[in-house]
């Protein structure tokens, strides 16, 4: 719980430092992105970790859990650029979309690194990865918001925090 606190609690202050920092262009670039992002980051989950953590015959092995999580975040990376190409925006605006397009990606392999937590009883290494995430993507932006204000190297420095 506290995990999911932390990490909500830091993608609120993305946006609250993006108000605050940045200009209204900026922010509602972000919310566009993240309009597009978010639902197909969601449906590429597959709910992978759910079904890993049930697998109580351990019918597939961790490994293709994850490469099936990892293909799935790759597909969905070309559908945000199908997507942005066929809606017809500014090519600037489709490498922004793909970089914080790849940084929520990279979500995907650790959901089912916390799905593998989660079957081995090791709730608090999920918590600590949470707090992590959102306290790193959260520091990234603020640093991305003094250099510059540039979108596309906020993504970046997203991107790199995910790795």
């Amino acid at each position: 719980m506290a995990g999911n606190l932390v990490n909500s609690a830091c993608q609120w202050g993305i946006v609250a430092l993006l108000a605050k920092m940045g200009n209204a262009e900026l922010l509602g670039t972000y919310v566009l992105v993240m309009a597009i992002v978010m639902p197909v980051n969601t449906l590429a989950k597959l709910q992978l970790r759910n079904i890993y953590v049930t697998d109580a015959e351990d019918a597939q092995t961790f490994s293709q859990y994850l490469a099936t999580g990892s293909m799935a975040a790759a597909l969905g990376l070309v559908a945000m650029a199908i997507w942005g190409i066929a809606v017809g925006y500014a090519s600037s605006f489709i490498v922004i979309l793909m970089a914080f397009g790849a940084s929520r990606c990279l979500d995907n392999p650790s959901e089912i690194l916390m799905g593998y937590c989660q079957k081995h009883e090791r709730m608090h290494w999920i918590g600590l990865g949470m707090m992590l995430r959102g306290g790193t993507s959260l520091a990234v932006v603020a640093l991305a918001l003094l250099w510059s204000d540039s979108l596309a190297l906020m993504a970046a420095a997203l991107t790199a925090a995910a790795l």
